[in-house]
């Protein structure tokens, strides 16, 4: 009872910290804003399926700022949680001061690769309900399935909640970073002194060694300038230890963008990632979705594969496997040191290039094909860190097929869970469950940690 008070305590003297530390970002209500431009571009709007849209909405709450679902803002204190996970502590070891120092270096590697899906987290978990106690149920069906071993979380009144089922079923997981923004007042000290409260939680809970870094998605093309990352992606690793892992857009690095057709943006409306950036990032990966790896498939033909390699300094571009390894590669040189790599595999319908057989929408052998290929480079590759698919949410307009409508979960009565009037992907949900259980058995590695 008394941890539970000083924890009251506790959260209700951050909140007056929080009202005055950031300035506060306005929250859209949808998915349907505008995208940045560039300095010579207007970037038209982004459907709502695509991540880049979806990570806009997440990263308009400043880090210690919670929206409801009928967007009023609050603090949802006080958190408990109870748990019979093997993670669990309570020891002061676990406890321990979140400051670490410049010496930093604290990760945890649990020995595996890890295997995730991008958005597979209590505010997109709809499907049963959208009032709290719903969205949980889900969230813990799918945990519970056995597909993933490591979740991209944020910090938000789920948070606890969801690390409550990821600990129980001895998962990793990644936070969604905290926003700075120098222009608008943000002072990057006190962006520190916020984010400190949601690790304290962690700690206080006992999931801090399931911890594994921040993650950002294609951060540079959603407008945040290249400075502004330098000082953030220095100021998390120093802070905190914890490992820097954004994906990118292609279209950040090299000037042609592999989710053209889906963003309705080129590579030239993007902004540009600087060398400068990669000082304190310890994991990369980049999405495409729409190349089929499949021999035979047709891509685009031959001239879509020479501006691919152009793309890339000159690489060798004359089939799909080597297209997403030629870009790889092109991107751990840009970083311009050892990295731990991320592969981004197809789990949704959406529109390709040119697929086998002149398949033009991606459907279950293909994604099976990404999936078998991106996770063998994963078990195949030194600093691997793993395998993150896209998507897990259901679109708001119905245009694709995503992951929760495909998979194979049933409910109580044996029947499928979720949208049972869409055929389920069963292949390639075996096939998933069969290498998370490979990763999850463990390999050698060399696992990528920075020197400062």
């Amino acid at each position: 009872m008394l941890k539970k008070i000083l924890a009251l305590v506790l959260a209700v003297m951050m909140l007056s910290a929080f009202a005055v530390g950031c300035k506060k970002k306005p929250v859209e209500n949808s998915s349907s804003g505008k995208k940045p431009s560039s300095s010579s571009t207007q970037v038209s709007d982004i459907s709502s399926e695509e991540s880049s849209e979806i990570a806009d909405e997440e990263s308009s709450i400043t880090v210690g700022e919670v929206e409801s679902d009928d967007g009023s803002s609050y603090w949802p204190y006080p958190w408990t949680i109870e748990t019979t996970s093997a993670y669990f502590r309570d020891s002061e070891e676990a406890k321990q001061s979140v400051t670490v120092g410049d010496s930093v270096k604290q990760y945890t590697d649990h020995g595996k690769l890890e295997l995730g899906i991008y958005h597979s987290v209590m505010k997109y978990c709809t499907h049963y309900g959208t009032d709290f106690a719903s969205r949980e149920r889900e969230f813990a069906d799918v945990v519970r399935q056995g597909y993933f071993n490591t979740y991209m979380i944020s910090m938000n009144e789920y948070m606890m909640t969801e690390l409550k089922y990821i600990a129980e079923a001895g998962c990793t997981f990644w936070l969604s970073a905290p926003g700075y923004q120098s222009a608008r007042g943000d002072d990057i000290n006190r962006v520190m002194e916020n984010t400190k409260v949601y690790i304290q939680m962690i700690k206080d809970a006992g999931y801090y060694d399931l911890f594994q870094g921040w993650f950002w998605d294609e951060p540079i093309w959603h407008g945040l300038p290249n400075k502004d990352y330098q000082i953030l992606t220095e100021a998390l690793y120093k802070t905190f230890g914890k490992r820097n892992g954004p994906v990118f857009a292609t279209g950040e690095f090299t000037d042609s963008e592999g989710n053209e057709t889906q963003l309705g943006t080129s590579a030239d409306q993007m902004r540009k990632l600087e060398k400068a950036s990669f000082k304190y990032l310890t994991d990369i990966g980049y999405d495409s979705y729409s190349v089929d790896v499949r021999e035979g498939a047709s891509n685009g033909g031959a001239a879509k594969y020479q501006s691919w390699s152009a793309a890339v300094g000159g690489k060798t571009i004359t089939n799909g496997k080597e297209y997403y390894r030629a870009f790889a590669e092109y991107l751990r040189e840009l970083a311009g040191h050892e990295v731990n790599y991320w592969w981004w595999p197809t789990a949704y319908t959406t529109s390709l290039w040119g697929g086998l057989g002149g398949v033009r929408t991606a459907d279950e052998q293909y994604c099976i094909a990404h999936l078998n290929f991106m996770c063998q480079e994963a078990m195949d590759y030194k600093y691997a860190g793993g395998v993150m698919l896209y998507t897990f949410p259901t679109t708001s307009d119905n245009k694709y097929y995503s992951f929760a409508q495909l998979m194979d979960l049933k409910g109580d009565t044996g029947d499928w869970a979720i949208a049972p009037e869409i055929d389920k992907w069963e292949e390639y949900c075996k096939v998933l469950r069969d290498w998370c259980k490979k990763f999850n058995e463990g390999r050698d590695r060399n696992f990528v940690s920075l020197p400062y």
